[in-house]
């Protein structure tokens, strides 16, 4: 909607543009050539007097010329000599008039301009400006064709641009998810338009290179160090069992070198499900996984936890399908 907006708003500025441009030349040209006129009339009169004036303005209207003009010539009384105008004008100065065409199907308009010559005579020269009328209507029905065509574009567009993207939101919705269930492997797709989205996902695809690099940093440091404690934590089991095996049975160091000993292969046997742990967050231990019944899992759990849970007066209840 944005864009649609910006869109109207950029048309609409252009028509007003050029119809203010055209209007401007309109008018200057007018105003020019009605100076001009006046200027000659002017001359005529002063050399040949009123005479000469009339005859000037009477051959100036039988000239063809592509814009209409207008001319008035007033007595000093006010008494109308000449006079084409279509409609009343003011004693002096410029002025733009409008009046009805011939057919009076349309309105039209003129620019004129009046002076006053020796002895009190008023001559009046103006030029036909009635496209400046149809400008006006051709810009209000050119605005209107705009803003219907902007509007309907803008939806057209927005719409299409919106499906996209909510397309390419969703695509990377469920990437995601699929991402926070594990699969750090996966990446955002990102496309060569190099737009907003993409550059999030490439930001987002970068992150995930740092955290899979971390935890696979995590993951060989963790199992390093198990197999650096697993040596020495056998060797103790050796020992152990050497002890054990070389003190009188039932006598107070065999039974202190037993316990040590079940210590040490608890100790072990963390070690061991720490290193099963990293293998298979590594993925090398998917050839030894095996369908493992959980239904069994929650009885063995619920015959350890039955006693306490009786003894401390509280109840139990497992439900398996």
């Amino acid at each position: 909607m944005l864009y649609a907006s910006l869109y109207l708003a950029s048309t609409l500025l252009l028509l007003a543009v050029l119809f203010a441009f055209e209007v401007q030349s309109t008018r200057e040209t007018a105003r020019q050539r009605n100076a001009g006129t006046l200027a000659w009339l002017q001359k005529e009169f002063e050399s040949g007097g009123v005479n000469a004036l009339r005859a000037a303005v009477a051959r100036s209207i039988a000239l063809p010329v592509p814009t209409r003009t207008y001319f008035r010539l007033a007595s000093p009384e006010g008494r109308e000599l000449i006079s084409t105008l279509p409609a009343p004008i003011a004693a002096e100065g410029e002025e733009e008039i409008s009046f009805a065409t011939e057919d009076g199907a349309s309105e039209g308009a003129a620019l004129i301009r009046t002076i006053v010559l020796g002895e009190g005579y008023r001559l009046s020269a103006g030029r036909d400006v009635s496209r400046l009328v149809w400008t006006q209507w051709l810009f209000a029905r050119a605005s209107l064709f705009a803003f219907a065509g902007s509007l309907l574009l803008g939806t057209l567009v927005g719409a299409a641009m919106g499906w996209g993207i909510f397309q390419r939101i969703g695509a990377m919705n469920r990437l995601i998810e699929d991402i926070t269930k594990g699969d750090l492997g996966q990446r955002l797709a990102v496309s060569r338009r190099g737009d907003e989205l993409d550059q999030t996902a490439a930001s987002f695809n970068r992150m995930l290179d740092m955290v899979q690099r971390l935890m696979g940093d995590l993951r060989h440091v963790t199992n390093n160090i198990a197999h650096d404690l697993r040596t020495p934590l056998m060797r103790l089991e050796r020992k152990l069992e050497e002890i054990s095996a070389s003190t009188a049975t039932g006598s107070r160091e065999a039974d202190l070198a037993d316990e040590a000993l079940a210590e040490a292969n608890q100790i072990l046997e963390i070690f061991n499900a720490l290193l099963r742990i990293a293998q298979i967050e590594g993925g090398s231990a998917s050839a030894i996984f095996e369908t493992v019944d959980l239904s069994a899992v929650v009885r063995t759990i619920e015959d350890a936890y039955l006693p306490l849970a009786e003894e401390d007066g509280r109840q139990l209840f497992v439900e398996t399908q």
